[in-house]
């Protein structure tokens, strides 16, 4: 759940004393490796070890981090997706911020999500 959310549900409980008082990030602030307790968002750091662009028309292009799938993209999507960085190559590290799936994560979704070069 973002930080924005968790102060905004405090406020709507009843804790107006701690709103004040709650930064709000303007950007998700990756941790080294976890998933929120609902499960659904994953975050981590890592390297990347391949790239797959072969979404151009119909696939689903990915990039891999530290032998997570990690879905980009999808030809012809119309859907909401999060920022990837175009200039990696494998060998970078990175920042990750998806939701998690069956067989990895996605950036489909949120402009929440993220995949970039760690910092």
């Amino acid at each position: 759940m973002s930080l924005l959310l968790r102060a905004a549900l405090a406020c709507l409980l009843g804790a107006l004393a701690a709103c004040a008082a709650t930064p709000v990030a303007t950007a998700p602030q990756p941790v080294a490796s976890g998933m929120d307790p609902s499960g659904e968002i994953r975050t981590l750091s890592g390297r990347v070890d391949a790239i797959d662009n072969g979404c151009f028309a119909d696939g689903e292009c990915s990039v891999t981090v530290d032998g997570l799938k990690v879905v980009t993209l999808r030809g012809w999507s119309q859907a909401t997706w999060g920022p990837r960085d175009p200039e990696l190559v494998p060998g970078d590290r990175v920042d990750v911020r998806c939701r998690a799936t069956d067989d990895g994560c996605t950036l489909e979704g949120s402009e929440d999500y993220f995949l970039r070069r760690a910092r």
